[in-house]
Parts: structure tokens; C-alpha cells; sequence
């Protein structure tokens, strides 16, 4: 499941879309933000003087990644060391 970012630069009349997005994030220099596609394709946009709008879908994403890393965290600590 992807979702949909919209994106356009400073002045533009027009959005344009990226579907089928399945990770995005700022690159190190925090200059661009990359968008990694479901297809493994990425796109890379500069952040100066952009806007950016993402789908409900990403939320939703974001929300089932964060449970999946807390159950993740309680059954790693629920785990006793058998070496002790």
C-alpha cells in the first residue's frame, strides 16, 4: 500500500503527484527530501521554496510502522538473557 504526494515549487499554478510512495525523507544536507517509490525508483526534490502535501495514507502508514517497532521493542524486552 502507497500513498500520494503532491508537490509543487514556489509560484507554480499546478501540483504535480508522486504515486506509490513508500518511504520518504530528508536527505543528510537536509537540501532535498527523497521519496522512495514501491517500484524501488526514487525521486529527489530540493526543499527550498517547495510545498508539499501528503495523502491521509501516509499517516496511517506511519501509525502501523510505530506499532510494529513497539511490539518489536516489548518482545525484545520481554525476552529473559539465558546467558545469565
Amino acid at each position: 500500500m502507497g500513498y500520494t504526494v503532491k508537490h509543487k515549487r514556489r509560484f507554480q499554478l499546478f501540483w504535480r503527484r508522486i504515486r506509490n510512495v513508500a518511504e520518504d525523507g530528508l536527505i543528510v544536507t537536509g537540501t532535498h527530501r527523497y521519496f522512495l517509490k514501491e517500484d524501488k525508483t526514487a525521486v529527489e526534490i530540493p526543499i527550498h521554496m517547495a510545498s508539499f502535501k501528503f495523502s491521509k495514507e501516509r499517516q496511517i502508514m506511519n501509525e502501523e510502522k510505530s506499532r510494529q517497532d513497539a511490539a518489536r521493542k516489548k518482545l525484545s524486552i520481554a525476552k529473559p538473557d539465558k546467558s545469565a
